[in-house]
C-alpha cells in the first residue's frame, strides 16, 4: 500500500485514506435520508476537478469510521475514486455523532425538524449539556446557543420527553416562567400547581437567608405582593375549601 500522504490544512492534519477502509455507520448519520440528487451533483463536481473539504473520520481498531461527509464519500464512490482526503478526529467515540450533527448544523442543506431533534439527542448523549470544567448543568438558553437552530422553548419540551431525569434537574435550575417566555405550559393543572408550589417553597427558603436584613426582606415582600396581585388579575380564581375536620 502506498504511504499515506500528509499535509497541513488550517492546522488540521489531512490524510489520504483508501475509501474501502472507511466503515459507514448509519447511526452517525444525522440526516434521515441520503439526498441522491446531492450525490449526483457532487459527483459531477468531482469529475470537473472541484475541490471539497476533507471528510471527517474516527479511528476504530485498524480502520476508520465516517463521521462527516456521507454525500461526498458516496459521490467519490460513484466516480470509482480509490482514496479520499480526510481528517481524523481526536474526540472520543461517544462524541462522534455530536461532531456529525455540529458539522451539519453549520453547512449543507438545512436540517428538518426531526433532524434537529436528532442533533439535540446527539448533543445530550455526548453530555454537552454540562459545563466542560465545572460539570454544572447548562441552562436551556445556553444549550440553544450550542445547537444554534433550536429555540430554548422547544428544548424544554424535547428535554421533558427524551431526557426526563435531566429535565427534572433543570427544572430546579431554571425559572419556568423565564424559560417559557411567559407562555402557557402544556401541563395538566395538578403538575403546574406542583411546579408553582415548589417555586414558592424555594422562595420562602431563600428568604430565610435574609435574617437581620429588614430592608432586603421588605423588598422581597413587596415583590411577592406585586406578583400575587398580578396572579389575581390573570383570570377568575376560587380559594380551595379548607377542611376543618378536627
Amino acid at each position: 500500500m502506498k504511504k499515506k500522504m500528509q499535509q497541513q490544512v488550517k492546522s488540521r492534519k489531512v490524510l489520504k485514506i483508501p475509501i474501502n477502509g472507511i466503515l459507514i455507520d448509519a447511526d452517525l448519520q444525522i440526516r434521515n435520508e441520503m439526498y441522491h440528487w446531492k450525490v449526483e451533483e457532487y459527483a459531477t463536481a468531482y469529475r470537473n476537478g472541484a475541490v471539497f473539504p476533507p471528510v471527517e473520520v474516527g479511528k476504530k481498531g485498524n480502520g476508520f469510521v465516517l463521521i462527516d461527509g456521507f454525500h461526498r464519500l458516496a459521490a467519490l464512490k460513484k466516480i470509482s475514486a480509490e482514496v479520499v482526503e480526510a481528517v481524523v478526529t481526536d474526540e472520543p467515540e461517544k462524541e462522534w455523532k455530536w461532531i456529525a450533527a455540529k458539522r451539519n448544523l453549520i453547512h449543507g442543506k438545512p436540517l428538518t425538524r426531526d433532524e434537529k431533534r436528532n442533533a439535540f439527542k446527539a448533543y445530550m448523549d455526548a453530555e454537552k449539556y454540562m459545563n466542560k470544567y465545572s460539570r454544572a448543568l447548562k441552562s436551556y438558553r445556553e444549550i440553544a446557543v450550542d445547537l444554534m437552530v433550536v429555540k430554548h422553548t422547544t428544548l424544554w419540551y424535547w428535554m421533558k420527553e427524551d431526557y426526563p431525569e435531566i429535565w427534572e434537574m433543570l427544572r430546579d435550575k431554571d425559572n419556568l416562567y423565564g424559560v417559557m417566555g411567559g407562555k402557557k405550559l402544556k401541563d395538566d393543572s395538578d403538575e403546574t400547581i406542583e411546579k408553582i408550589t415548589a417555586s414558592l417553597e424555594f422562595a420562602l427558603a431563600m428568604s430565610k437567608t435574609l435574617d437581620g436584613n429588614g430592608v432586603a426582606r421588605g423588598k422581597v415582600i413587596e415583590k411577592t405582593q406585586e406578583v400575587l396581585e398580578l396572579m389575581k388579575q390573570q383570570g377568575a380564581w376560587v380559594m380551595p375549601d379548607v377542611n376543618n375536620d378536627f
